[in-house]
């Protein structure tokens, strides 16, 4: 006899039941339109108290991670500036008053470290911050957890092989190691991409290739 897997957190479900097959019994459509109520910029947790029986922060607190190696990372370029200056520009008064409004008591000490004097660096502090806001810091803080709770090696990596430029780039157009933007070198397909690749290229997708093998079959 199968057993029923129970959810739970009810409060925090959208149907307000603990049962899969009363799920199951939904119309997909209705599943849909409350899934995409769901924020993009966020990846909620579902703790379903079977595969996962809290939140991942108390789990790695208490040292309840399988004790696996973890590989990894981040890239150079993860986010996109919009997602911090909303579309205004990038210059140093912008730049304070966001993150005042975004940081409010912490805005002092958030500067002292992600300073920005002139344009210039407010430009510059655009291409960096959304990425680590995206993505970077969770990741660090996840491996963090790893290391002093998880009893195996972690392997942390930033990626900061830019792509060259198409042929039919936009002038002023930068060089940039977005997000995803590894898997080809990962996979050795740098000809998916219709791109003028350099030799050092093909070497970074052999290294990387190689350490993620390697990696994948020993830990």
């Amino acid at each position: 006899m199968k057993q029923k897997r129970q959810v739970s957190n009810l409060q925090d479900r959208p149907f307000g039941t603990s049962s899969l097959e009363v799920l199951r019994a939904m119309p997909a459509q209705k599943l849909l339109d409350a899934a995409l109520k769901v924020s993009r910029e966020s990846f909620p947790q579902d703790i379903d108290g079977y595969f996962l029986p809290s939140d991942c922060s108390s789990l790695y607190a208490a040292g309840r991670q399988k004790p696996r190696s973890a590989l990894a990372g981040w890239n150079k370029d993860e986010g996109n500036f919009r997602s911090f200056f909303n579309g205004d520009e990038p210059t140093v008064a912008n730049y304070a008053a966001l993150a005042k409004k975004r940081f409010s008591s912490n805005a002092e000490n958030f500067l002292k470290v992600y300073s920005a004097a002139t344009d210039a660096e407010a430009k510059r502090q655009r291409r960096i911050l959304p990425g680590i806001i995206f993505i970077a810091y969770a990741t660090w803080k996840w491996l963090d957890m790893q290391i002093k709770t998880g009893e195996s090696p972690v392997f942390r990596y930033e990626f900061d092989q830019t792509l060259p430029l198409a042929a039919d780039a936009e002038p002023g157009t930068e060089p940039r190691a977005s997000h995803a933007w590894e898997i080809e070198f990962v996979f050795r397909v740098l000809s998916s991409r219709n791109l003028p690749w350099r030799p050092e290229d093909e070497q970074v997708s052999e290294l990387m290739a190689s350490y993620w093998t390697n990696f994948a079959k020993d830990g």
